[in-house]
């Protein structure tokens, strides 16, 4: 049996899925991915509304994932559309103050890992 610490119902829209929650490597924030597009973060010691949310973030698919950098500067996630209409991205936010850093044009869909080993490889010109 799991008793959540944590449980927002209207955390994304009713009828959307969540796809995706994952913690920062510091513990105190979460991120989670909707199936209502949007990308939230999550301040766990206040957890009643988001800190940040970012939406037009299309996704097709319900197991659209979000992480963060290992450094915890950054949370990424991924766009879909549909075959034929363009290019899915890899999107990446700041997390400090969630603007949009950076987009890279991948495929149709996209799954998300940010590996450690990219930590010192992947900057950004502000």
């Amino acid at each position: 049996m799991v008793h959540p610490k944590f449980h927002y119902k209207q955390a994304h829209d009713p009828g959307t899925d969540t796809s995706s929650v994952t913690f920062s490597y510091d513990g105190n924030v979460l991120a989670s991915r909707g199936g209502d597009d949007t990308l939230k973060l999550w301040d766990i010691r206040q957890f009643n509304k988001p800190l940040f949310s970012a939406s037009g973030l299309p996704t097709m698919f319900p197991m659209t994932d979000c992480c963060f950098s290992p450094d915890d500067k950054l949370i990424v996630t991924g766009t879909s559309v549909q075959r034929g209409c363009g290019s899915g991205k890899l999107v990446f936010f700041e997390r400090r103050t969630f603007q949009r850093v950076y987009e890279i044009d991948i495929t149709d869909a996209v799954c998300v890992f940010f590996p450690p080993s990219l930590e010192n490889e992947v900057k950004f010109a502000s």
